[in-house]
């Protein structure tokens, strides 16, 4: 047998010396876990606010457009209206126009609305919203205006004997003007109506479906502190148009029907930026949204659905049967009375100081960048009325600041001949639209809100849906069917009845300050001094 053949040994290397740890200078473990979880936290931490920053800018931007919309309509839409028509005919197309389209909308607006399974509003809903006036209005400035001579009929056709008075009547004159000018009465009605859309519906809500409760209190004072601004650039927008078109009221008016189309086609597509940033936030740190928004499961199959809002006449039964809420109805009715009592005599005033268009319209235009001005002021004088004085004694000052600058309004309105009449009543009313309309925002709509606090929340969006848009609506409604009788039983001029619609404006403001007289006892002063606290921050 052969030997083994011998395997040759290799040296192993020799052993490495023993690893001597650092010593120990804190928690071991645990603050190594602590670090790395918050080193996990800072991107999903940093993206979510770089998310949260463009859901708010564009929300900014939005309301933004909204209120420049809405002022360059309210500006052309009393210009066109009254230049053919007279002011009288505002109390006509409000009642038998505005407030008949209001209804259908609502109506169609309920059938449209839907959420999302995740709480959101679509996408569609508001694009089916916003594009029917966003084209009426292109096809106004862009064809119906300027064919005005040929769409406009020269006078009626001759109507039945049984209905003859309604052509000879002189009362009725103004009914006659809007059948002849129907295009200037239809753009009236929409303008008026979406006006109110673009900054209730198409804003206020859409920010309310997007926005969490968290987000809110920081978003939404900071939204209403730079609302001023919108009024400014809309008023010399319409001062600009006129110097650079000369006069020519045709190129104006296509210029700023140009401005409201392109401004809310701007808000359109922020909507969508708006609707992606709040989807994206929730993905990345979710939040509860708005309490009157459910979602989950529903009562019936098990499926995810929405909580059902009450409808409209339950939210009517609601506001009538509680004797609280009608006082709060009774607030914003009063001033919706007083602010239209006092509107169409001091129209009727400027028409006579300003009889051609341009002018007009230049005046109206140096009238809303003061109105924006006078908001921003009052503003900063609102914050601490409220912490010095407390809740009724804020709340009194806008029916006694409203009441003491309508008398000189009436006065000078009351005389029908005479120049410098005219001129005094478009000052006082001037002054009285200024610091009815600034007080609103700063005083008015502060204080009404915090009385609905008390309420349930419940009963909270109920009331408060049904007051706020029934309420101004059939205060500015009522308003003009009471001055509508006027009109007609002083023979077509309202300035014949000053004094009976000044009697008015002192009944609706008696009553105001009854509902507000009614309300301090019920309010819980713990609950008020932190609402003024919080208005005040």
């Amino acid at each position: 047998r052969e030997p083994p053949v011998p395997v040759p040994t290799v040296p192993l290397p020799p052993p490495a010396p023993p690893a001597v740890e650092p010593p120990a200078t804190g928690p071991p473990a645990k603050e190594e876990r602590k670090g790395g979880a918050l080193a996990m936290q800072k991107p999903a931490r940093s993206e979510a606010d770089r998310v949260e920053r463009s859901l708010f800018v564009s929300l900014g931007m939005m309301l933004f457009c909204g209120l420049f919309s809405y002022q360059l309509l309210q500006m052309t839409k009393d210009t066109i209206l009254i230049d053919a028509c007279g002011a009288e005919a505002i109390t006509f197309v409000k009642v038998y126009g505005v407030l008949p389209a209001s209804m259908v909308f609502l109506s169609l607006h309920s059938r449209l609305e839907r959420t999302a399974l995740d709480g959101r509003p679509r996408s569609d809903t508001y694009v089916k919203t916003a594009v029917p006036f966003i084209a009426f209005f292109a096809l106004f400035g862009a064809v119906l205006y300027p064919l005005k001579d040929v769409l406009h009929p020269k006078r009626l056709p001759d109507l039945p004997d049984a209905m003859a008075f309604l052509s000879q009547s002189e009362s009725l004159r103004s009914v006659r003007l809007l059948a002849r000018h129907w295009t200037f009465a239809l753009f009236y009605v929409l303008s008026e109506l979406y006006g109110n859309v673009s900054v209730s519906i198409l804003f206020w809500q859409f920010a309310n479906q997007v926005v969490s409760m968290r987000q809110a209190r920081g978003l939404y004072p900071e939204l209403a502190r730079f609302t001023w601004i919108a009024p400014v650039l809309a008023g010399q927008a319409v001062v600009l148009a006129d110097r650079m078109f000369g006069g020519n009221f045709v190129n104006s008016m296509r210029a700023i029907t140009l401005l409201v189309v392109l401004a809310s086609s701007l808000m359109v597509y922020l909507h969508t930026v708006a609707l992606a940033a709040s989807r994206e936030l929730a993905r990345i740190r979710p939040e509860p949204m708005d309490p009157s928004i459910s979602v989950g499961r529903g009562r019936r199959g098990g499926k995810a659905g929405t909580k059902r809002k009450p409808g409209l006449f339950q939210s009517i039964g609601l506001v009538s049967s509680s004797p609280y809420l009608v006082c709060v109805a009774v607030l914003v009715i009063a001033y919706g009375l007083c602010m239209n009592f006092t509107e169409v005599i001091w129209k009727t005033s400027l028409r006579r100081c300003f009889p051609d268009l341009n002018s007009y319209q230049r005046f109206l235009g140096w009238f809303a960048t003061a109105l924006g001005i006078s908001v921003f002021g009052v503003s900063l004088l609102a914050p601490v009325l409220l912490r010095l004085f407390g809740w009724q004694k804020s709340a009194l000052v806008v029916p006694s600041v409203m009441g003491a600058l309508a008398l000189p309004l009436y006065l000078a309105a009351g005389r029908v001949e005479g120049d410098l009449c005219s001129k005094l009543a478009v000052v006082a009313g001037s002054v009285h639209n200024l610091a009815s309309k600034s007080l609103k925002f700063a005083v008015f709509d502060p204080t009404k809100n915090m009385a609905y606090l008390p309420l349930s929340p419940e009963i909270r969006g109920a009331g408060q849906a049904a007051i706020d848009v029934l309420g101004g609506r059939l205060g500015k409604s009522g308003a003009a069917l009471l001055q509508q009788m006027v009109i007609v039983f002083c023979g077509g001029e309202i300035v014949r009845g000053v004094r009976v619609i000044g009697f008015m404006y002192a009944c609706a403001t008696l009553a105001w300050v009854w509902a507000i007289n009614s309300l301090a006892p019920k309010l819980p002063a713990k609950l008020l001094r932190r609402a003024e606290a919080a208005e005040a921050a």
